[in-house]
């Protein structure tokens, strides 16, 4: 089995399946099923052994799952030697690169909402990644729901429709939506309209949240 290897920075990234060699002179055999990700330091290679030298190897998904603040921090990957250190802007080309390889690891509409709400708390005007983060999951749950999702907005503009408004496609607006579900509820509808036809029952917010988790929706978070 040929190498799954790429070149970044100076980083030779590599991703090691079963039943591929790794260690010294490649003498032992990686036998799991879970994917593992290593780094080599291209400076020093030669002729014999061209991937340079071994710093670091990782399970995949415990990169995966600290990827939030991997992409804030970078990836120290070896505390005895400062330089061997990945920069947040490589590590977001390694993860794109991975995640080709590795559609396992896709992301899920979980895990933006997850960066959507921590995004949010930077308190960053204006945010474009924050309001990027809030598209992606609506397009996620959209997928969940086979094409189309359901977008709830509790304070609603004079114009605005009321209840759950079907979306399919075409452009989402800052602030324009609270939050999605994959699919029609008729006990968020019926909550919902509640709140827009009698404004200050904080409580049916609260209970609006609670069952759109329970349907794997999300709440976006907007700047």
């Amino acid at each position: 089995m040929a190498d799954l290897i790429k070149q970044f920075d100076r980083w030779n990234v590599r991703i090691l399946r079963c039943g591929d060699h790794y260690g010294l002179n490649d003498c032992l055999t990686h036998q799991e099923e879970k994917p593992l990700i290593e780094f080599y330091d291209t400076r020093q290679t030669d002729t014999e052994w061209k991937r340079g030298q071994f710093v670091s190897r990782y399970y995949a998904e415990t990169l995966f799952e600290d990827e939030w603040n991997l992409h804030h921090n970078g990836l120290q990957l070896d505390g005895g030697v400062p330089e061997w250190y990945v920069f947040p802007q490589i590590l977001a080309e390694i993860f794109r690169w991975l995640r080709q390889e590795l559609p396992q690891f896709e992301p899920t509409a979980r895990l933006f909402s997850d960066w959507n709400f921590k995004r949010s708390q930077q308190g960053y005007e204006a945010d474009r990644i924050q309001n990027a983060l809030a598209r992606a999951i609506i397009r996620k749950v959209r997928s969940n729901g086979g094409g189309k999702c359901y977008l709830g907005k509790y304070n609603r503009n004079p114009n605005d429709p009321f209840g759950l408004q079907e979306y399919r496609h075409g452009m989402i607006y800052n602030f324009q939506y609270d939050f999605v579900i994959p699919a029609f509820d008729q006990q968020i509808q019926n909550w919902l309209l509640g709140y827009q036809t009698h404004s200050g029952q904080f409580s049916l917010i609260e209970k609006i949240g609670e069952r759109v988790h329970q349907l794997e929706g999300c709440i976006t978070f907007w700047s």
